[in-house]
């Protein structure tokens, strides 16, 4: 693997975190800048529109000869294709003939499979409101519409759904009368051991090969984050998917909740960023000093800081001056965007122990409270990350607590494994 090099521009405070030059923007601070090309292009591609301004640069960039291959690769990576689909074949003649083939045929590909996707999230929400379960989609097709005014903008994938936890029995029974049936099969025993009380969703396999991730939370219990589903859900407004109205999240808090999920993965997609960095851009009934007080007081003031410092300075969406101050003067959120911008660059490791352990790293950084970090070390030498892991028919639910002492011996040989590989001339 080939580590991309790239010159960390960072604002006065943060001290030197790499040895790139420095740019100063017309605000007065220093940007985020990749040193890669494709990723470049990929930034200031990844918008629904390109104004005037937007477009010179795409074609500056364009015009210093990219590899394209590792440009669409790098695009399907951080999950942008139907950017690339919309914007690049404006650019003729410097996009290749065979590369617009290839975009063409993309798009007409993503469109099937972003309708059929889209069809059975309304074919789900449907079917679940009509037994009085609210079920608010977010991520995919949904954040497409409610973000970007296209839900061909999110490239399709898992669908994603979010119940109140006393209503996950019927939506099991919904979904499994609509053909998606558990990709972990269990009795209604285990699953209560095990799901509710160690996991915050289950995943689901249906007509198609339609993935469903049914949520009761945004988060496993190693991460500061649990607001009320019942707040959440008084609050809510609909999107427009399909000419069906859907249960949507407000902005402020699907704000949040992005904000944590690009933490959990060391915001290692474009796609994340993309959509953080267009909410900021388009919605000006956002409250950010509200929004930020409300994050800070469930510990996670840091998560939502360090994205607003990404999007200023990668995709140069100007945030609150306020807000923009605080995340610059955290010498901890610079280390970490520093890590971010170097990962944007490169292929990832998927679930390698090494990349797991890099990312609990990621996270504890981001923790703000003793009691925070305390919780994740405790929960993540203790409790089982994935359900396939559980063995639950083996044992039964009668042996749970067998599942926490195994625990810290996988997590042992998980760290040694890691610690081989990111060690040069480590051995037993």
């Amino acid at each position: 693997m080939t580590t991309q090099r790239f010159t960390l521009r960072m604002p006065e405070g943060f001290g030197d975190l790499s040895s790139g030059s420095r740019a100063t923007s017309a605000r007065g601070h220093q940007t985020l800048e990749p040193m890669d090309l494709e990723t470049q292009i990929l930034i200031r591609l990844a918008r629904p529109s390109l104004d005037g301004a937007a477009a010179v640069a795409v074609e500056e960039l364009l015009d210093r000869g990219p590899d394209w291959d590792r440009l669409i690769d790098l695009a399907y990576r951080h999950k942008v294709t139907p950017f690339l689909c919309r914007h690049l074949p404006s650019f003729k003649p410097t996009v290749p003939w065979d590369v617009e083939d290839e975009l063409q045929e993309l798009e007409f590909t993503t469109s099937c499979q972003v309708l059929q996707r889209t069809g059975e999230l309304v074919r789900i929400v449907s079917a679940l409101g009509a037994t009085g379960v609210v079920a608010v989609p977010y991520k995919g097709p949904a954040l497409g519409a409610q973000v970007y005014g296209s839900g061909a903008l999110r490239p399709p994938g898992d669908l994603d759904l979010v119940v109140r936890p006393q209503d996950v029995p019927r939506a099991r029974d919904v979904l499994g009368d609509l053909g998606h049936d558990p990709m972990v099969p269990a009795g209604d025993s285990v699953r209560t051991a095990f799901m509710m009380d160690h996991r915050y969703d289950e995943r689901f396999v249906g007509p198609g090969g339609a993935r469903v991730e049914l949520h009761w939370a945004f988060t496993n219990r190693d991460f500061p984050f649990a607001p009320d589903l019942d707040e959440l859900f008084e609050r809510l407004g609909t999107v427009e998917l399909a000419g069906h109205a859907v249960p949507g999240f407000r902005v402020d808090d699907l704000v949040l909740i992005l904000s944590v999920h690009g933490a959990k993965h060391r915001w290692d997609r474009l796609e994340w960023l993309a959509a953080i960095a267009q909410i900021v851009r388009t919605r000006t009934d956002i409250d950010w000093v509200d929004t930020l007080r409300r994050a800070s007081s469930m510990g996670i003031g840091r998560t939502l800081l360090l994205p607003l410092l990404l999007v200023e300075g990668l995709f140069g969406v100007p945030v609150p001056p306020g807000l923009s101050d605080t995340a610059r003067s955290d010498r901890r959120i610079g280390k970490l965007a520093a890590q971010v911008v170097e990962l944007l660059g490169r292929d990832i490791e998927g679930w390698s122990p090494q990349e797991r352990l890099r990312r609990d790293r990621f996270r504890l950084v981001l923790l703000e409270r003793h009691r925070d970090v305390a919780r994740f070390l405790w929960h993540r030498a203790l409790t089982p990350s994935e359900p396939e892991e559980w063995d639950v028919r083996r044992i039964g639910p009668a042996l749970v607590p067998m599942h926490s002492l195994r625990r810290p011996f996988h997590v042992g040989g998980q760290l040694f494994a890691a610690l081989k590989a990111l060690i040069p001339g480590f051995r037993r």
